[in-house]
């Protein structure tokens, strides 16, 4: 009994219209030998991609050829597997329709695959459990990830989408498309923070990069209402909350720390606190963390409530295996990664 869901035929008149055009292949943007289910069909799907990358025309015979050469025109089926591509009365017009039904069936058998791997890690857990937390987190975002396409796109959709943006009557004469730091010297020079991007704050020791960091956080969170994560590696998760009550009440922050506040300071603070409460603000404190765990954090995070804006606080404190040379490549090495991150998490 077959498990896994397939349509031979989709996959027999898809193959068939490829043949007939080869230059369908070229709207085909992401098409590869595992959407195919049948080992049959990987092969003549790899053979046409290898013709057409030789520049050589894709036809019959020279299919044959290719597949005679590459030892596996009897282990698909002989000359009868090739005929049958094209007599059942396909239409490259219906290719489109044909790539659909293929890429639905590629798309469940890959989440059903999925999720036997994280099963057989589940087996496995308490071998390894950061290791099989890290596994898990990347197979699931694949899962989110599979209508992504790679390579170039047309530039004609990207188009579309700019002139709907200018068009679009919610956003403002000079309002930023990126997330705002609330400062509008900053906004003016970056053109808001967008996905994707990594944004260092630098500066001597204890000038307020931190607290920039937090009250830049406040004021996207504030004005926008973007889910932000806080890593801060070096305060607690009290520390950063002192801080944030002070920035939106206003109240002095070595008076909150003391306890040293007047009659009318209490109630800015609580109100604060009530603001600050009701924000989408996640912090994670936990200090000596590695990229590897922020990146796992970040994307469960990602994955359970949504996440728009990260922070870190501060990369001088990710902890490395200590297999670089000197500060300047393990900070290099750091930055990448926080950078591939950006990405992928937009």
């Amino acid at each position: 009994m077959e498990l896994y869901p397939y349509d031979h035929r989709a996959e027999q008149a898809l193959l068939g219209s490829l043949v007939l055009n080869p230059n369908l292949l070229l709207d085909m943007e992401g098409l590869d030998e595992n959407h195919f289910h049948h080992q049959a069909h990987q092969s003549i799907f790899k053979a046409i991609v290898e013709l057409k990358n030789e520049y050589s025309n894709v036809d019959y015979v020279t299919l044959r050829a290719k597949l005679l050469s590459a030892g596996v025109l009897e282990k698909i089926g002989g000359d009868k597997a090739l005929v049958s591509l094209t007599e059942n009365n396909i239409s490259t017009a219906f290719a489109e329709d044909y790539l659909n039904i293929v890429e639905v069936n590629a798309k469940s058998r890959h989440i059903m695959t999925t999720g036997e791997e994280i099963i057989k890690l589940g087996r496995n857990y308490l071998a390894n459990p950061e290791e099989s937390k890290v596994q898990i987190e990347r197979l699931m975002l694949s899962i989110n990830k599979l209508e992504d396409k790679k390579g170039f796109i047309s530039t004609s959709p990207v188009l579309k989408d700019l002139l709907s943006s200018l068009a679009d009557d919610s956003r403002k004469k000079g309002e930023l498309s990126g997330v705002t730091s609330g400062y509008k010297e900053v906004d003016n020079l970056l053109l808001g923070l967008r996905p994707g991007q990594m944004i260092v704050l630098a500066a001597r020791p204890s000038v307020g990069k931190s607290s920039l960091a937090l009250t830049m956080a406040l004021n996207a969170l504030r004005k926008q209402g973007k889910y932000t994560g806080f890593f801060s590696l070096e305060m607690s998760a009290v520390e950063i909350m002192e801080r944030a009550v002070a920035i939106e009440s206003g109240v002095n922050l070595r008076r909150i720390k003391t306890k040293d506040f007047y009659e009318s300071d209490l109630k800015q603070i609580g109100e604060a606190i009530n603001r600050i409460e009701n924000l989408p603000f996640f912090i994670c404190d936990q200090g000596g963390l590695t990229l590897a765990e922020i990146r796992s954090r970040a994307i469960k995070q990602k994955m359970e409530e949504g996440l728009d804006y990260l922070v870190i606080d501060y990369i001088g404190l990710i902890k490395t295996a200590g297999r670089f040379g000197n500060m300047t490549h393990e900070i290099g090495e750091i930055s990448m990664g926080i950078k591939a991150l950006a990405k992928e998490l937009e």
